[in-house]
């Protein structure tokens, strides 16, 4: 599953990624700005996805790791639905607000 996010890089900045759910891990693959590194996330560092519905066009996406957290937005046009349900078939660390 792919879907384009706008993931946090600053305080008022995003920038525009691909979240690649492949062989239970998550990949965060820039799209715009080449010289920044994709992300791979594998399922032991994985502590848990939270998505928020802020509103009718804003949701949110928190994708919580030992390592760090990785914050950003996703268009409503984007399947949601099916993007929580891969989430949740995969790992039971995802959760929907």
């Amino acid at each position: 599953m792919t879907i384009d996010i706008k993931l946090k890089s600053g305080f008022f900045k995003t920038q525009l990624y691909s979240l690649v759910i492949f062989q239970n891990q998550i990949s965060l693959i820039p799209k715009e700005n080449s010289e920044l590194n994709k992300i791979n996330i594998r399922p032991e560092d994985l502590i848990s996805v939270n998505i928020f519905k802020r509103g009718s066009r804003v949701v949110e996406l928190e994708i919580i790791t030992k390592n760090g957290s990785y914050t950003g937005t996703i268009d409503t046009e984007s399947n949601v639905e099916e993007l929580l349900s891969t989430l949740k078939e995969i790992w039971q660390k995802t959760y929907y607000y």
